[in-house]
């Protein structure tokens, strides 16, 4: 089963340094640019596979050697790659209840939203991925804890999902384990890289 993965993400440096540099070279399919970033930020940055400081030889890592590799290392300026604090296979319960229970920003809450630009989306691992700023974790979490009373009313047995063992006492644990994610941000005045 794929697995969530979630970390403190500083969205708003992103923003300011390297969205755009990402986007603008996602789009002309030109990588050299973000690889650039990476040379001269290697202080900054960091394996997103092993969460080592990357070294002289940080490129053999890598197996494509596009934007979005590239951009997965550059991308480590803002996280730690080693400070995972996902939902791991809970996710896909958590995402089911939020949607059962009528909240309308569940894809969000679970996955994030997308970074895009003129075709080209950002997707580092090729599995999923989307990004939070601060302001939408904080509006995010208030919105959870309203519904955190009414969790154990979305009908676990009911849901359509490979959930084999699982119960109310899972549902229950996962969506306290979203909150705490979004309790760790918005402690920390961070967004959220959120993904697979």
């Amino acid at each position: 089963m794929i697995e969530h993965r979630a970390f403190l993400f500083d969205t708003d440096l992103f923003d300011r340094e390297c969205r755009d540099l990402i986007l603008n070279s996602g789009v002309k399919d030109e990588p050299g640019t973000v690889k650039k970033f990476v040379e001269d930020n290697s202080k900054r940055i960091k394996s997103p596979y092993w969460g080592d400081d990357i070294d002289q030889d940080w490129e053999d890592e890598m197996e494509t050697k596009d934007v979005q590799e590239y951009a997965d290392f550059a991308m480590t300026a803002y996280y730690n790659p080693s400070d995972d604090i996902g939902l791991e296979e809970q996710w896909d319960i958590v995402l089911e209840a939020l949607n059962r229970l009528g909240f309308e920003q569940a894809q969000e809450a679970v996955l994030g939203k997308t970074v895009s630009k003129d075709g080209f989306t950002l997707d580092p691992g090729r599995c999923g991925f989307g990004i939070l700023t601060a302001e939408e974790v904080s509006k995010i979490f208030y919105k959870l804890k309203e519904l955190e009373p009414k969790i154990d009313k979305a009908d676990i047995e009911e849901m359509d999902l490979m959930l084999d063992d699982m119960d109310e006492s899972d549902l229950s644990e996962a969506f306290q384990r979203l909150l705490d994610i979004y309790r760790s941000a918005k402690i920390e005045n961070k967004g959220l890289l959120l993904t697979f």
